[in-house]
């Protein structure tokens, strides 16, 4: 359980606002262009709506009183740790002295509290800032990370190079791979990076799977009720995209993150419209129920999306080379892509997406995993199956489909 961490900004009319009005900024709004306040011109000091004031760590004072509220949370309700907002717009100082502070109050019996950060850059995003320089994305996320910083980020130059894509077979999937690779080996070992296809700021990916037009058609423009993306979809097409993606999605390496709504499908377009209010219901009736379904529950395609997603989630809990292996790339072709990975002991899984047609017999080259003589290889998803042959793994897959398989 990871609480959210928001150490840029408060409200106007938030109590430290008006008692020490000095650990505050109200300079200038970010993104605007114009008078260089760009979100990647000023960063530190740029407010994101002119009712937020941004918090300034340079002021001992607010540095002092922020960590401890955070060592407050850590200590009275015992999480395991934060997602802290927005770090490229607060100075390092913040995280680095709030990760000391947390070492020598909460990890000196050898458990680590896990901080993950939200630092939002493409891959080409570029800037210089307290007389350091990031050349690219991969850089100016690596720059929190490390033992005295942050476990690792949200890791938007992949969520930006490879989602839409994936999502909407729309980009190869060789290509799809390269842009992992680039994940793979761009940034500092060691680092537990989330994964990601969507959140609360981009698209909903039930709505990128259908290639909703009205995801153009945003709030503030006045776009509202059926000019914005349905709740769901009950296209099989827009169902089989999902399904290959979630299972992507639920076996790429670092800690793979699922917004919620997406398990079933939610639709949903433009900032704010990918937020809408899920809501829970009794799960010995239904997984969940949105308002917009009007109290009819979900349909059964969603209903079948959420046990699928199900599936894949057991798949990556019940094997340890999902968790832990080393990915190993073993197919990339345009409609047909395959990797494994080599796990302690042993372990291996096989993960198959399929976008073309039948692959009845196909033959995995599978040296990379190591020996595989005598090992039997079991479907997680239930779509295929495989087996281990002189030559490598053969699997047998339908078109459009996706598997997991897993050693025993």
């Amino acid at each position: 359980v990871l609480l959210d961490l928001i150490n840029n900004q408060v409200h106007e009319d938030h109590e430290y606002m008006s008692r020490n009005p000095e650990w505050f900024r109200t300079a200038c709004k970010c993104g605007d262009d114009a008078i260089g306040c760009g979100w990647s011109q000023r960063p530190f000091d740029c407010m994101f709506q002119p009712y937020l004031p941004d918090i300034n760590w340079n002021v001992a004072g607010a540095e002092r009183q922020f960590i401890e509220d955070a060592l407050y949370w850590l200590d009275t309700f015992d999480v395991d740790g934060f997602r802290v907002d927005a770090v490229k717009h607060v100075e390092v100082n913040s995280i680095y002295n709030m990760r000391a502070e947390v070492a020598r109050r909460f990890e000196q019996g050898g458990t680590r509290v896990y901080m993950l950060g939200e630092t939002a850059v493409g891959e080409f995003d570029r800037g210089t800032f307290a007389g350091e320089t990031f050349r690219d994305g991969f850089e100016w996320i690596d720059a929190y990370t490390g033992p005295a910083a942050l476990d690792g980020q949200f890791d938007f130059p992949t969520r930006h190079n490879l989602a839409d894509g994936l999502l909407n077979d729309t980009m190869g999937l060789d290509e799809v791979e390269r842009q992992l690779r680039k994940a793979e080996t761009r940034y500092r070992p060691g680092s537990r990076h989330v994964r990601f296809l969507n959140g609360h700021d981009n698209p909903r990916i039930a709505s990128v799977a259908a290639r909703d037009p009205r995801l153009g058609c945003t709030w503030d423009r006045g776009c509202r009720d059926d000019r914005l993306p349905p709740s769901s979809y009950a296209d099989p097409v827009v169902t089989g995209r999902l399904r290959r993606a979630l299972t992507v999605l639920g076996t790429l390496p670092g800690v793979p993150f699922l917004y919620s709504g997406d398990e079933v499908g939610m639709g949903g377009g433009a900032d704010p419209d990918m937020r809408r209010n899920m809501v829970f219901a009794d799960p010995q009736l239904a997984p969940v129920q949105m308002p917009l379904w009007g109290g009819n529950g979900p349909s059964s395609e969603q209903l079948a999306l959420f046990a699928w997603a199900q599936k894949v989630g057991q798949a990556r809990a019940g094997s340890i080379a999902l968790r832990r292996g080393q990915r190993v790339p073993l197919v990339s072709e345009a409609s047909f892509w395959a990797y494994g990975y080599k796990g302690p002991g042993d372990t291996f899984a096989v993960v198959v997406i399929n976008r073309g047609g039948d692959t009845r017999g196909r033959v995995l080259p599978a040296g990379a995993l190591g020996s595989l003589e005598g090992k039997a290889l079991r479907s997680a998803l239930g779509t295929g199956s495989a087996r281990v042959e002189a030559t490598g793994i053969a699997v047998d897959l339908a078109p459009g489909e996706a598997d997991i398989f897993v050693s025993p």
